[in-house]
């Protein structure tokens, strides 16, 4: 069977309206997804929620949004798109309590047809405040899965975005989707998306928002049509590191003591001050004097973007390190 293509045409115009945004409730929903279907390519990260998910797994508005999530489909009145980088859990959850309830309920009829849901679960979705009380579950498996995390998966969402921003502003549309997905190239003038389609779809200078994601289970999901914005999910560099303890080179560490040689291992990418203190899930303080002592013994380097101070290793700190790269 012949492969199919969606092809979204998108010129220079189109890189300038284009977005990059963070969603709390999608990594939210997202992540309760996998946790109860526990589906064959949940991340490794599952391991560090099993303790929490025990705990509200059994919550009628939880179950109810994981019955909205199919392995290659969900709703999307649970996850409305983003306003920015700055997006907080309160922004999603007034949108959402806010969407048109026609809506929802059509939405809600399409995922759950043919699939019959619990008792319990049916009673949350055929409420008349249906709205709030998904909006209310969403609320409770925030604040118990992911708060106590986000300062870290904030931090790596940052970085993929600075990553891929620079590079979709100064190169343009092959730089800036090059290794976003698979699925995703720059072909013949326009971007192409494998196994969608077949149709076209013109940005008209609309642009897209591009939104990371550490627990998004397929890797790529989109949505071309409707009043928002187009926009593509797509997984986020270096969540690997988010399953993970960044440990300090053992031949490092009594060179340049254990902190200086984990921050110096976690700058495989640049990074802000903030950032790094959210990967290390250290003080702002401690990482911003360990840094300066990095920066003058010339194994970083720092540079103003934008409104942020992003440093780098130097050739020098990458030798040391190993010259290791996130994945």
């Amino acid at each position: 069977m012949a492969e199919t293509s969606l092809w979204i045409m998108a010129g220079a115009e189109d890189i300038v309206s284009s977005r990059f945004a963070v969603s709390p409730s999608d990594e939210t929903v997202h992540l309760i997804a996998q946790l109860a279907h526990r589906r064959s390519t949940a991340s490794p990260l599952l391991g560090r929620f099993t303790h929490r998910w025990g705990t509200i797994r059994d919550d009628p508005g939880v179950r109810a949004l994981a019955a909205l999530q199919r392995e290659r489909e969900g709703v999307d009145f649970t996850t409305p798109p983003p306003a920015g980088m700055g997006q907080s859990i309160q922004d999603d959850v007034a949108a959402m309590r806010a969407s048109s309830l026609a809506d929802a309920r059509r939405e809600i009829a399409y995922m759950i047809a043919g699939a019959p849901v619990a008792e319990e679960v049916a009673t949350v979705l055929h409420a008349p405040d249906v709205l709030n009380r998904l909006a209310d579950a969403i609320e409770l498996a925030w604040d118990v899965l992911l708060r106590p995390d986000w300062p870290r998966v904030l931090a790596v969402l940052q970085r993929d975005v600075q990553h891929r921003a620079g590079r979709l502003v100064a190169h343009g549309w092959s730089a800036g989707l090059e290794d976003l997905h698979p699925k995703l190239s720059w072909e013949e003038g326009r971007i192409r998306v494998r196994d969608r389609g077949p149709q076209t779809v013109d940005l008209a200078g609309r642009g897209l928002l591009f939104v990371p994601s550490v627990f998004l289970a397929q890797g790529l999901a989109m949505s071309l049509d409707g009043p928002h914005r187009p926009w593509i999910r797509y997984p986020s560099r270096g969540t690997a590191t988010l399953a993970e303890t960044v440990s300090a080179p053992a031949t490092l560490a009594p060179l340049i003591g254990a902190a200086r040689a984990r921050l110096l291992e976690s700058l495989a990418d640049p990074g802000s001050t903030t950032q790094l203190a959210g990967v290390l899930n250290s003080s702002l303080g401690a990482v911003g004097d360990h840094l300066k002592v990095l920066l003058d013994a010339g194994l970083v380097t720092r540079e103003r973007v934008g409104r942020s101070v992003l440093y780098r290793r130097t050739e020098l700190g990458d030798e040391l390190i190993g010259g290791r790269r996130l994945s």
